[in-house]
């Protein structure tokens, strides 16, 4: 577009300058030739100048850089509210992966299936922390309705984060469920030394302390009976 106007700017300067060199052939005498020289010297100095406007109007790379940074951000941004996926910035700023997205949104609508089936591909693609791994434990556990089958997850994100919290509450959790009443009671001591002192989730730990303690003082302890408090994925995890 830009090129095209120059040219056409370009073309009528030309004639404009030619015309006057013409008349200058045609009138020995050169009657108003200086009118029409006056004019050629207007419309040849308006040349650099139109170009110039021109090129910062419409040849300027930086409009175009602009608007096309807008663009690509309009289009991620649509693309992030159809998949019902937080907001662009936010997702940024967490790290967030499409495929980690898809799963955790799952997970809060409890889909349970489909959460699965993104943290298992997300875990095939590597690079899974220790919020993650206890996110897919999570998801196996409420989909299953119990945590054996989380129990690989449950150990990888302690694995890689031994004082995780979501992690040691289900590891307790699924110790209160298989009824170790005394690995039960150590898991609920290492969580509430990392546990904020008087908060809700301590007093909950607090009290699964005291009843796997009433257990073990009962005979309980290796006895495979169980805690008459289970995990359920409606409570919220520490």
């Amino acid at each position: 577009m830009f090129w095209t106007i120059a040219a056409v700017v370009a073309a009528l300067c030309s004639a404009a300058l030619l015309g006057p060199l013409y008349w200058l052939r045609r009138v020995p005498d050169g009657r108003g030739l200086p009118t029409r020289m006056f004019g050629a010297g207007i419309v040849a100095a308006a040349l650099p100048l139109g170009i110039i406007v021109g090129y910062l109007l419409l040849g300027s790379p930086m409009p175009l850089r602009t608007n096309a940074t807008a663009n690509a951000a309009a289009s991620a941004a649509i693309q992030w509210e159809t998949a019902g996926a937080p907001s662009p910035p936010a997702a940024a700023a967490a790290g967030d992966s499409a495929l980690e997205v898809e799963a955790q949104t799952a997970r809060r609508e409890r889909d349970f299936p489909r959460a699965i089936a993104a943290f298992e591909r997300l875990s095939a693609q590597g690079g899974m922390s220790a919020d993650l791994w206890a996110d897919y434990a999570d998801a196996v556990g409420a989909g299953d309705g119990g945590l054996a089958k989380a129990e690989p997850q449950i150990l990888r994100a302690l694995a890689l984060d031994a004082r995780h919290a979501k992690a040691l509450w289900l590891l307790g959790s699924l110790q209160t469920e298989k009824g170790d009443t005394a690995a039960a009671l150590a898991t609920w001591n290492r969580l509430l030394a990392v546990l904020p002192e008087g908060s809700s989730d301590a007093k909950l730990v607090a009290d699964n302390r005291r009843e796997a303690q009433a257990l073990l003082a009962g005979g309980g302890a290796g006895s495979g009976g169980s805690s008459s408090w289970a995990w359920s994925p409606r409570t919220p995890a520490p």
